[in-house]
């Protein structure tokens, strides 16, 4: 018996040191998408395309790239130092140190097929103005951990990793803050509306954060205030030149009449300087006439004197019948005469003049009258144009009101239609993915079934064999007495039940359950590849 074991196990020791192992490691990577307006909404899922590189040194080694839902798997050859990056375009790329060095070779040597489970991580578009330096060196380091005979991440490179990635998020949710702060303080300037400030603040946050489509969105909006105000005081200035006309007609309407009072005024001096210049004019000749009237009688008396002075100097003043001498009655009835013409001439003039002022007056009255009619039909018709105007412009901006509430509804249905196919697209893949990991359970279930069924059969056999030679030892008289055959530790029915109950405590979020359960198969298989890895998926819920 022992020449028959002994070369067995020496073969397969042989067999085993030159086998060359690997690690297999698994992560899931996600892509975070900020919709920024006056808040923040954000917005996490499995990223597809994204490119894990496996580096050692320089040169890349091994490539892979995440699947739908993001989740990745790459084997890392064992006994080296390497680098694992992930990337995506416009992302900040992510690295990972992976050291598979330090593996016990007694370990390595039997059938060894570790794996390791990175906790999933997220890509991201960097932000304006933020120190993204740190993520130039490995955030965490995988090792393989000697006192629990695993690989597990470096708790120090991972502190400090996660407080530098603390940093760079506050950074960026203070940049976030900010941003939509300066939208809130636009949206409450255009609500006034305080177009300028409105367009100010809409700007500063396209400083802070450019590309975003929440400020552009705003100053379309913005540029429509601006427009509507610029008409609003158009509109107003128009109405406010409407009384000044009515104004300035009642200015012409009152300088008309001061004209034509004035042109009366004028014409009653010129009148009346006319009158006294004809007055003294009259009054002049009238002056030189009886002076030389009386001048020729003086004449005539002297002359009459010298021939008879007896006969003048006893003349009696009036004749025999008691009239006046007829001298002095001609001249008296002349004087009369000439004033009695002098008076009806001026009465005349003055009619005529008076006549001649009431003509220009009524005459100027009628202009008057026809220039306050045009400006008021003038005034009328610019008054009725702007009431037109005005109203086509409420019709207008109802139009568009009407236009805009009618794109928005379609935007709104639009949006809610594609977040409807997103989410069934979403509810697709999440079935398909279930089922897909079902089938892959089910699979590895099987497996598991089948290499569980080949060692009982093995152990099975090889205890019949034991048996047999014990049986032959036993005819031979090698063996002096019965030996009986030591059960084994754990039988393949009570470790299949462990795993279902562990995975049955696993799918109903028991996780402390599940992990008692999965030790517990663990130390009847012990390196079992699918209780490791489960062990390690609980540890990885139940770590804070």
């Amino acid at each position: 018996m022992k020449r028959f074991f002994i070369p067995l196990l020496s073969l397969m020791s042989s067999a085993m040191i030159g086998q060359d192992w690997s690690l297999s490691l698994s992560s899931n990577v996600e892509l975070r998408t900020w919709k920024l307006s006056n808040k923040a909404d954000k917005e996490e899922k499995g990223l597809v395309g994204a490119s894990i590189k496996l580096f050692k040194g320089a040169e890349m080694i091994n490539e892979v790239s995440s699947s739908g839902n993001g989740d990745f798997k790459i084997t890392v050859p064992g006994n080296g130092e390497f680098t694992l990056e992930v990337a995506y375009p416009g992302c900040n790329t992510k690295k990972f140190a992976i050291s598979t060095l330090g593996v016990p070779e007694a370990t390595s040597k039997d059938n060894f097929k570790p794996s390791y489970s990175i906790g999933g991580f997220v890509m991201a578009w960097p932000l304006p103005g933020i120190d993204y330096t740190y993520l130039s060196q490995p955030l965490v380091k995988v090792v393989y951990n000697t006192r629990g005979q695993k690989f597990d991440d470096d708790g120090s490179t991972t502190d400090r990793s996660l407080k530098a990635l603390s940093r760079i998020a506050e950074s960026e949710n203070k940049l976030i803050e900010k941003f939509c702060q300066t939208n809130r303080e636009g949206d409450a300037a255009l609500m006034k509306p305080d177009c300028p400030l409105a367009k100010t603040l809409y700007d500063k946050a396209l400083t802070l954060i450019p590309r975003e489509a929440y400020p552009t969105q705003q100053l379309t909006k913005v540029d429509k205030c601006l427009k509507d105000k610029e008409a609003a005081d158009k509109k107003a200035a128009e109405l406010a030149a409407a009384p000044k006309t009515a104004t300035t007609a009642a200015d012409t309407k009152d300088a008309d009449k001061k004209a034509v009072e004035d042109a009366v005024a004028k014409a009653k001096a010129d009148k009346a300087a006319k009158d006294q210049a004809l007055n003294d004019q009259l009054l002049k000749g009238a002056s030189d006439q009886a002076q030389k009237k009386a001048a020729s009688e003086k004449a005539a008396n002297a002359a009459a004197e010298k021939s008879q002075p007896a006969a003048s100097a006893q003349q009696p003043t009036t004749t025999a019948t008691g009239k006046k001498p007829p001298i002095k009655v001609i001249e008296k009835s002349d004087k009369e005469t000439e004033a009695e013409k002098r008076k009806a001439g001026l009465a005349k003039s003055q009619a005529e003049d008076a006549a001649a002022m009431k003509a220009d007056a009524d005459k100027a009255e009628a202009k008057r009258v026809e220039k306050e009619k045009k400006s008021n039909e003038a005034s009328t018709k610019a008054k009725t144009e702007q009431q037109k105007k005005l109203e086509e412009k409420q019709a207008q901006d109802k139009e568009d009101a009407k236009k805009e509430a009618e794109q928005r509804a379609a935007k709104a249905e639009e949006n809610r239609k594609k977040q409807q196919e997103a989410q069934a697209k979403d509810k697709e893949e999440a079935k398909k993915e279930a089922e897909e990991k079902a089938a892959k359970d089910k699979a590895a279930q099987e497996q598991r079934d089948k290499e569980d069924a080949e060692a009982a059969a093995k152990d099975k056999e090889g205890r019949q064999k034991f048996n047999d030679e014990l049986e032959k030892d036993r005819a031979a008289g090698k063996v002096k007495a019965d030996r009986s055959i030591p059960p084994v530790l754990g039988s393949n029915d009570s470790y299949k039940d462990k795993i279902t109950k562990a995975d049955n405590y696993l799918n109903n979020k028991r996780y402390k359950e599940a992990k008692t359960e999965y030790e517990a198969a663990l130390k009847m298989k012990p390196n079992d590849e699918y209780a490791t890895s489960k062990l390690a998926e609980v540890n990885k819920l139940l770590t804070p």
